[in-house]
């Protein structure tokens, strides 16, 4: 490393500590994620100028597209950035293909994208990847952090990978959760054993809407997935406590399932939430009252100053990653998959929600 190199990582240090800094004074730990997924949305530059007027300062996409990495240059925005499935397993395989990963997609961009979290893969284990993808994902992680340490980034730069709730082979009593058999000691052992030594945070996937779906011919309201109270409560038999929202149960069964395999002190990120404001017939309590209820419900939870924590890790601040920002209209399936989104693609507003609040 020549001496101009070595000047160039220490101000991209400075301005991405300054940006830390900025970002976490503002107070908001809300932010959205940007899926395109779609033949009709507007150009990334003026999504980033959406997101600023929105004073929204964390973003997470679902790749590292060149068009957006530029947009959002000089903006202050926190991006989070994924490498797609389709690439763990070279990574995961070869040391040079992390270190070519990085510096296409990172130190180009750096100091006027603010990158800093780097997702492996999004829903790897349970989104029908096959054997090898599954193998390497870990490895793939490791050679990405190890590219970031040659880089003189690991202290700024995160490196984690996004999970959906289908990763518990059990879920409730949250304080008996558990990873599913299938991955636990294979693959979430050694994974969370990397997120603790690197410093980093578990990545949770949680649509309270879809396990409303599984749950209300059981008798659970529909307020309790708002986190809305209503009277209703789940009781923890195991230990006492009562679960008033889906939000809160399932965050703790996370907290105990990683706990049961020796990381409870791990902080999570919730990467992608929210609500559907159209569904189909059979997909009850998709609405757009009941996408402002949970969203605006999710901030007020998440923004409160001290952060209130769960039942089982009071205190704990969260940060959470609405899903979406807009409708995406070539996802597949029922109707509520093209209509997550807070806006329209021509950036009207689908409602209106504070995100600061």
């Amino acid at each position: 490393m020549d001496s101009m190199q070595a000047a160039g990582i220490i101000f991209v240090w400075i301005l991405i500590s300054s940006l830390i800094f900025c970002s976490h004074t503002v107070g908001s730990r809300i932010g959205l994620n940007y899926g395109r997924v779609a033949d009709n949305l507007p150009p990334p530059d003026e999504v980033a100028k959406l997101v600023q007027s929105l004073k929204v300062d964390h973003v997470r996409i679902f790749d590292a597209n060149a068009a957006v990495l530029t947009a959002f240059a000089n903006t202050g925005i926190r991006l989070t950035i994924c490498v797609p499935n389709d690439q763990i397993a070279l990574i995961g395989s070869d040391h040079a293909a992390g270190e070519a990963w990085i510096q296409a997609n990172v130190l180009q961009y750096l100091p006027s994208t603010s990158i800093t979290t780097i997702a492996v893969g999004n829903e790897v284990l349970t989104s029908g990847s096959d054997n090898a993808v599954i193998a390497s994902l870990v490895p793939a992680m490791q050679n990405i952090h190890t590219a970031l340490v040659t880089a003189g980034l690991d202290r700024f730069i995160k490196v984690s990978t996004s999970h959906s709730l289908d990763v518990l082979g059990s879920r409730f009593p949250p304080s008996a959760a558990s990873f599913s058999s299938q991955w636990s000691q294979s693959i979430m052992q050694p994974m969370l054993d990397f997120l603790s030594t690197t410093g980093s945070f578990y990545m949770l996937n949680m649509y309270p809407y879809l396990v409303y779906q599984e749950e209300r011919s059981k008798g659970v309201p529909l307020d309790y997935a708002l986190i809305r109270p209503s009277g209703f409560f789940k009781l923890d038999t195991l230990n006492g406590i009562r679960y008033v929202s889906m939000f809160d149960e399932i965050v703790d069964a996370v907290v105990s399932a990683m706990a049961d395999l020796g990381h409870g002190e791990l902080p999570i990120v919730v990467s992608e939430t929210g609500w559907p404001t159209v569904g189909d017939e059979s997909e009850v309590g998709a609405s757009i009252e009941n996408a402002v209820t949970y969203n605006t419900n999710l901030v007020s939870r998440i923004n409160q100053n001290p952060p209130v924590g769960t039942q089982l890790k009071p205190g704990m601040p969260l940060q959470a990653f609405i899903f979406a920002l807009f409708n995406e209209d070539q996802k597949p399936g029922p109707a509520s998959e093209r209509n997550w989104g807070l806006f329209y693609p021509n950036m009207a507003p689908v409602y209106g929600i504070d995100l600061t609040a």
